[in-house]
């Protein structure tokens, strides 16, 4: 079928309403319908929904693909100045409705446009002139309100109500009071290289966010930093989680090649997990399950403790806790775990259970059952990741977690 868009000024329209979409009857039709916008402070990208239908020059609805070209005015007189433009190839047209989403653009769609008094729209189709009249964007009576709060230009926060985005925290801010305080998502973003809540808060543990404990897990998730404040502990630290074994919430202790760990004076370090020597501050984390991971093969042991009482405090020294199931690389559910921190610097140390309860200083003669341990002394050096520790043993890198 032959399209033709004729300049004349002799249009014909009769405006209607049908499913909030407004429509107008003519040679060409374009119907505009769009999203309520806020101004801030920053300018930021945005999309807004744009619907129309088109008719031919009997009224009768276009079917096909079609180019239109959409243009955004200042204004709706003719001598209105151009502010945004896109052309959208190969449009597919059903009963005359098509439908777009105005983003990019040039110059690029963002907020900043819409920073003027009015905004209107107008359509071409396949190369033609533009269609008239032009329709002028309306906010919602939501957005409309929101237009009226006060977006602070210059950062200050002297009262209450005003708004604005902080780039370094890549948060939005209401002035409350004298005080910014941020807008939460209750998601998860990153603060200085570490996740945390998005209203500020931080968790306890791995745990707590991955369980959702103060907000949702949902955002920046994922294996990676997060702050977390263990209940009486004086300051937050960020810390290696494991969000993806066994489900995650895994807060990860120490990293270790062929040296010993110290509970006690290791509980930070510049090295990032993974790495030999990295180190975060466990020992007031409650736990009932213990992680070793292999970063040679990326394989995974875990325990959980046979008994449901969790353990309150990680670790003190010589500390046994009964018998444990093993999952993952190690298997069954006669496991022994306890923390040994002097003399036997081997960290949280898992073995088989053979009918004696080993001590940090005596492990039964156990020369049989798998093993995970890092350094003991001359007799026990390198790391043990399942296999019969009772010896000497070569380095590796094995990290261990607790959740």
């Amino acid at each position: 079928m032959s399209m033709s868009v004729s300049s004349s000024s002799t249009w014909r329209y009769t405006p209607t309403v049908k499913q909030g979409v407004t429509m107008f009857s003519a040679k060409w039709i374009a119907a505009i319908t769009a999203v309520g916008l806020c101004g801030v402070a920053t300018a930021a990208p945005i999309a807004v929904g744009h619907q129309g239908r088109l008719l031919d020059a009997a009224g009768s609805p276009v079917t096909g693909s079609h180019d239109l070209t959409v243009t955004l005015y200042d204004g709706s007189t003719t001598d209105a100045s151009s502010v945004w433009t896109r052309t959208y190839t190969d449009v597919p047209v059903e009963a005359g409705y098509y439908a777009l989403q105005l983003e990019q653009g040039s110059p690029s769609l963002d907020t900043n446009l819409f920073d003027r008094p009015e905004v209107w729209v107008g359509v071409m189709v396949d190369g033609g002139q533009p269609l008239g009249p032009r329709n002028r964007l309306l906010s919602t009576p939501t957005a409309g309100i929101a237009s009226a709060v006060p977006v602070s230009s210059s950062g200050g926060c002297a009262g209450s109500g005003s708004i604005r985005w902080n780039p370094s925290l890549r948060a939005l801010q209401v002035c409350d009071d004298g005080s910014w305080a941020e807008v939460g998502t209750g998601g998860l973003r990153t603060v200085d290289g570490a996740r945390q809540w998005a209203d500020g808060d931080i968790a306890v543990s791995c745990e707590a966010y991955r369980t959702g404990q103060g907000g949702t897990y949902a955002g920046e998730t994922g294996d990676g930093l997060y702050r977390i404040q263990p209940e009486g502990a004086s300051t937050a630290f960020s810390a290696w989680c494991d969000m993806t074994t066994d489900g995650g919430g895994w807060t990860l202790c120490y990293t270790e090649n062929n040296g010993s760990v110290d509970f006690e004076t290791q509980t930070s370090s510049s090295v990032s997990y993974g790495s030999d020597g990295y180190r975060a501050d466990c020992r007031k984390i409650p736990f009932s399950e213990a992680l070793y991971v292999q970063h040679s093969t990326g394989n995974a042991a875990w325990f959980s403790r046979n008994s449901d009482v969790r353990i309150d405090a990680y670790p003190s020294s010589g500390s046994t806790w009964g018998l444990w199931a093993g999952h993952g690389a190690a298997s069954g559910t006669s496991w022994q775990l306890m923390a040994c921190n002097t003399p036997m610097n081997v960290g949280l140390f898992a073995s088989g259970y053979t009918g004696c309860y080993k001590s940090c200083n005596s492990w039964c003669g156990d020369t049989s059952t798998p093993y995970f341990r890092v350094y003991g002394n001359s007799s026990y050096t390198g790391v043990v990741f399942n296999q019969n520790g009772h010896t000497t043993r070569g380095n590796q890198l094995m990290s261990v977690g607790i959740r």
